[in-house]
């Protein structure tokens, strides 16, 4: 089964490894011996395959979505914090190659303890810093099938740790609108599912600000098929997280696998290696691990530490993705086992019902809620629905459940049935716990 997560990571990781060694050459400097494979020593002296800061703040986030299956906001501090201190989550046991931005936000959080207060808020805060490390939090939230305004709420948050001026947030944003679009679009193509995730974040930051000043900082995003005849000398990659995702933006809709997008991001300069991280986890969800036009096997082969991010990326995708055989939970629901199920569920969501949602020829269905739950152990999803008759002669309670894919399809269910209709939607998926009379 397709792991986005590891499409996307090792994108990052790939990108980040193969700007390394010219990183902060100029465009100039790096046209003289452009980048034609992965290699080695340049900048930091570091052997093929090295990463940088990118990955690792990328791959603390992500350990962090492993280890809680949240965006906890603390934890991914202190997992900043042992990077810096300790050099968790490097390659060679120390931090490297650390942003003004980010270490003073490291620095703010070790003394003040608060993850909500740390990150800069000037203007002169918008470096890439929170853009380069974004994916794992775009995942989550796209795995999780958040509303928009939630997820934004949540990549806000998550990019503002370091980065807190809402220019780099919308940034953040943009980039979150195109991984949706990349993974779940209708456009036919690569460079039209980027448009599309444009087009939505654009419509979303236009209704959700009142000042669209900053938003026309990304004004040449607008229009992708205007903004690839850019000619390469007007595109700067700089680490103003302006110049970067611009940069990115026009690397990948000039070209058309992952290998032609990534040697045209690196061979920019500059900041070579965090405009290609951040091209390489959008381009490795476009192209995938495989395939002719995908991530080379050669590439992720000379990467670092390449099993143990394997290891994070299959650990996360176990956690969030859908596993269940049969199309239901491994805990089974009914009435005698209800409440060794229910230790084996996270709630997740509730959905109350006023009344008289149904009706039937001798019941008035009065209440009713719907509680969506996960399996703990093989993180499957059911709907749990409680339902309250009021009869003619007694009162009938019903406790049902029918197992759905995750949050996507339990918020079509609410939004498009009440009561019985659910069951005349799906005859064969819903399943009686109690020992009631149904409804058929």
């Amino acid at each position: 089964m397709k792991n986005i997560w590891k499409d996307a990571i090792f994108g990052v990781v790939v990108g980040d490894a193969l700007g390394c060694p010219v990183q902060f050459e100029d465009r100039s400097e790096v046209a003289a011996h452009p980048v034609t494979d992965m290699r080695g020593y340049g900048a930091f002296a570091l052997p093929a395959g090295s990463w940088t800061d990118d990955s690792s703040l990328t791959l603390a986030l992500l350990d962090s979505i492993c280890k809680t299956d949240k965006l906890n906001l603390k934890h991914i501090m202190n997992n900043f914090v042992d990077w810096l201190d300790h050099g968790t989550f490097t390659p060679y046991g120390y931090a490297y190659d650390i942003g003004n931005g980010t270490i003073r936000a490291i620095t703010a959080y070790k003394h003040r303890g608060n993850p909500h207060q740390c990150g800069g808020r000037d203007e002169w805060n918008n470096g890439n810093g929170s853009l380069m490390r974004i994916m794992p939090a775009c995942l989550y939230c796209y795995e999780k099938g958040l509303e928009d305004k939630e997820a934004i709420r949540e990549i806000h948050q998550v990019g503002s740790l370091t980065h807190a001026h809402i220019r780099s947030n919308i940034a953040c944003g943009l980039y979150y609108f195109m991984v949706k679009a990349v993974l779940s679009g209708k456009a036919p193509t690569f460079e039209t599912r980027l448009q599309e995730g444009l087009d939505k974040g654009f419509e979303y930051y236009e209704k959700a600000l009142s000042d669209h000043e900053n938003l026309e900082y990304y004004a040449r995003l607008r229009d992708l098929s205007l903004f690839a005849k850019t000619p390469a000398e007007e595109i700067r990659s700089s680490g103003y997280v302006v110049d970067t995702l611009e940069a990115v933006v026009w690397s990948l809709i000039n070209t058309d696998s992952f290998e032609s997008a990534l040697l045209k991001a690196v061979n920019l300069g500059d900041d070579s290696d965090t405009v290609g991280a951040i091209a390489g986890g959008l381009a490795g969800l476009g192209y995938g691990s495989e395939g002719y036009s995908g991530i080379p096997g050669k590439w992720i082969d000379a990467i670092q530490k390449k099993e143990w991010i394997a290891d994070l990326c299959e650990t996360v995708n176990d956690r969030l993705e859908y596993r269940v055989e049969d199309g239901k939970p491994c805990i089974g629901f009914s009435m005698e086992d209800a409440e060794e199920a229910f230790r084996h569920m996270d709630r997740m969501r509730i959905k109350d019902y006023g009344s008289t949602c149904g009706k039937n020829i001798l019941h008035v269905w009065d209440d009713g809620s719907r509680i969506l739950m996960r399996c703990k152990n093989c993180g499957g999803y059911m709907l749990l629905q409680l339902s309250e008759f009021h009869g003619m002669e007694d009162d009938s309670y019903y406790a049902d459940y029918f197992p759905v894919s995750g949050p996507k399809e339990a918020r079509m269910i609410n939004e498009k049935y009440d009561g019985e209709k659910i069951e005349e939607a799906f005859p064969r998926r819903w399943m009686i716990a109690d020992s009631h009379p149904h409804w058929h």
